[in-house]
């Protein structure tokens, strides 16, 4: 029984308030979302763009080669070849 006079008064209630919102706002339009100008699309969440490097296709002896004659940074001798050629050679 109770659970009935509280249902009815909660519809009461709605019914009520939903009138006085009818006769307030007749004139009153709902107005279309604004769409932007601009057609970028919308990301719910931040876009990181990750810069691109050119592949790599040398061997990990070529790069050991290339990085210790760049650290060197003069002209190879005899000398020099062979210790590059014992510190890559187990690459």
């Amino acid at each position: 029984m109770m659970a009935t006079i509280i249902t009815f008064g909660m519809a009461l209630i709605a019914s009520l308030q939903a009138q006085d919102t009818s006769k307030a706002n007749s004139s009153f339009q709902q107005a279309a979302p604004a769409v932007p100008d601009s057609k970028t699309p919308v990301f719910p969440y931040p876009v990181y763009v990750v810069p691109v490097q050119q592949r790599d296709d040398r061997t990990s002896k070529q790069r050991c080669w290339d990085n210790e004659s760049a650290r060197i940074g003069e002209t190879l001798g005899d000398l020099d070849r062979r210790a590059i050629d014992l510190k890559c050679s187990q690459r």
